[in-house]
Order: structure tokens, then sequence, then C-alpha cells
């Protein structure tokens, strides 16, 4: 394809995502991880995303290295091409570091980025998204979320955006949120089907705010010029640039969590039974990621099909998107609700849980 080399930040992802407990353990091994940057809230100093972003430099640079590069990865051709185009390096072994080390990393991703090219995108979405990544830590290391911000002070460059790089940046920043997705989602359902309340709500509200920094991800993805994208972007996800048109969707970790959305209905009940309130907000943030993608393919590729289904159908990249909107919207329809349950209802319920791994 041709394309040069977008980070100059070394971004690995595990070849399989570990489990919290997992990466919890590995955690409290690990000094620095106690710590962890950007947790250190309460003090009434501004923090800037320049001065974060090098606490996380230095937080990186006392993990040990850890992971394998996969020589010969196997996976579905889509999943391989995506990954080649995108920059993403998988490894096997070591899973909890390298997930902990691709938070990290994709949160130090963001942070440079907003110092070295413009954004135009508003205050809190950027937020949202560093939000987002602190409360997975947070959560990681047997915290909660926390509402207050982290970086109090945003620093904005006002160089000219490069397309390219706010293009790959973005989706590893997205691919990473997604990665966390799995691991919160999972984590909700070992806790809805031990009935432990306090995990329950502790992973609803990590979910939630995953998914509400995924929603800014997808508008910071595409915060530059929309004839970038039909000039640069576009034409280097087809022939001839590539040897297949390629599509953000074509990611072994969209079609994992898009596996667990599709599965979730029985856990979604159960959470709509014990935690309505924080059942609607999960609805209301999965809604609010699709529309954010809806907006951006909006944007850029107006009432023409999308890269992915040029040649097959006639529809637009919206409107296929708002297909996918409302499929995975369908789990949260019609919850069954009581203000109380029995001890054999809640068990009955809890024990359809799917994620029992």
């Amino acid at each position: 394809m041709g394309l040069v080399l977008i980070n100059s930040i070394d971004l690995v992802f595990p070849h399989a995502i570990p489990s919290e407990s997992l990466i919890a353990q590995w955690m409290l091994q690990h000094s620095s991880c106690q710590e962890m940057a950007g947790l250190k809230n309460g003090n009434a100093q501004a923090v800037t995303n320049s001065a974060l972003a090098q606490e996380l430099e230095r937080v990186l640079e006392n993990l040990p290295a850890a992971g394998k590069l996969l020589e010969n990865p196997e996976g579905q051709p889509d999943d391989l091409a995506h990954d080649a185009y995108f920059q993403v390096r998988r490894v096997e072994n070591d899973e909890p570091a390298v997930f902990v080390r691709g938070v990290l990393t994709a949160r130090l991703i963001l942070l440079k980025d907003v110092g070295e090219e413009a954004v135009t995108i508003s205050r809190d979405q950027l937020e949202s998204i560093d939000q987002a990544f602190a409360d997975l830590l947070s959560c990681l290391r047997g915290g909660t979320v926390n509402s207050a911000t982290l970086v109090t002070d945003w620093r904005l460059s006002d160089e000219t955006p490069h397309a390219m790089k706010r293009w790959v940046r973005g989706h590893l920043i997205f691919a990473a949120l997604t990665q966390g997705l799995i691991v919160s989602f999972r984590a909700l359902g070992h806790a809805l089907r031990a009935g432990n309340v306090d995990e329950v709500r502790r992973w609803s509200d990590l979910s939630i705010s995953l998914l509400n920094g995924s929603a800014g991800a997808f508008i910071f993805t595409g915060d530059f010029p929309p004839e970038e994208y039909e000039n640069v972007i576009r034409p280097s996800m087809t022939p001839p640039m590539s040897a297949i048109g390629l599509s953000g969707l074509m990611s072994a970790d969209h079609r994992f969590m898009a596996q667990i959305m599709r599965d979730m209905r029985p856990a979604l009940k159960s959470l709509a039974e014990q935690e309505p309130e924080r059942h609607d907000r999960i609805a209301a943030a999965v809604s609010a990621v699709y529309d954010s993608h809806i907006h951006v393919c909006e944007r850029f590729v107006g009432p023409r099909p999308s890269i992915l289904t040029a040649g097959r159908t006639e529809r637009s990249g919206p409107s296929l998107i708002e297909q996918f909107k409302t499929l995975r919207l369908k789990p949260f329809e019609h919850p069954q609700r009581a203000l109380r349950l029995t001890a054999n209802r809640q068990q009955a319920a809890l024990g359809q849980c799917p994620f029992q791994k």
C-alpha cells in the first residue's frame, strides 16, 4: 500500500484478550501500576495533556517488555488486511502485560496527537476519550470510575491536521477502547451471575464510560476536512492502492464485540431487573456510538455506499450503519422489570448470563 509509518509510539495489542482478574493480578505485581499515570486527582493544580503524556511515558519506560510478536499471524484475510493498514501489531504470551501497555499507549497517542495536530472537536468529546482510559485503568486496579476530569487544561495545536495520521491514530484509540469494552462486558456478566451488586454497578459504570469514550473517538478520528477523506483516505483503502476494499469493520476486535452484543440479551435482562437506570444508560451510550459513526460517515461518504459495500448495494453508508445500530439495540428492547425479585427469580435470571468464561 505504500503507507508511511504514522506512529512514532510503539503500540501492540494482545492476540487474546485476558480477563479482568488476570489483568488485576498483573497490575498488583508492578509498583508503577499502583500510581498509574493520570489517576492522581484531587489537587488544585491544572494538568495539561502534555504533562500527562510525559507521566505516561515515564510509566511505560518502567514497565517490563512483554509479549512475542506473532511471526505468522492467523486470522481471516479481512482481519489481516485491516491490521496491516492501521499498523496494528498483535503479540502472544503475557496478555495482561500487553493489554495494560496497550491501554497506556493508546492514551498517550491521544494526548500527544492533540498537541501535535489541530483539533476542532469539543472539549467534552476529548475529555470523554481520556476519561474512558482513566476509568478503565482505575477499575482494573480495583477502583471505580471517577467523574472528576483528569486533563484540566487541554493544550491544542494549531498545526494543519494530517488526515492519514489522525485516521490511523484514531482507529488505534478506538480499538483499544473496544478491547476495554470486551473486558468490561465480560466482567459485568461475571458479576451478574455471581449476584454481586457492587461489581455489577462498577462494571456497568465502566461500560458506560468506555462507550461514551468510543463515541468521542469516532468524532476525533474524522476530525479533518472531508476533501482529505476523498482525496487521500478513501483511495488508500481501495484498489489499486489496497488489494481489497478496506473498512474499519474488518477488525477482529469489532467482530468479537459484535458477537458479545448479540449474545448479551439474557445478561441485559438481568441488568434491567437489578439496575434499570444503568441498563438504560448503557443503551443510550450504545446508541451514541452509532450516532457518532453515522455522523462521520454522512460527512465523508454522504449518500454513496461505503467502501465495504460498494459494488454490492446502492444503500448509502450511513443507512447501513443505521441498520447495524438497530440490530445492536435489539437486546435492550422491552426489558422485563420488577421492583423486587425473589431469591429464586434472581438466581434464575443470573443463571442465564452468557459470559461464563
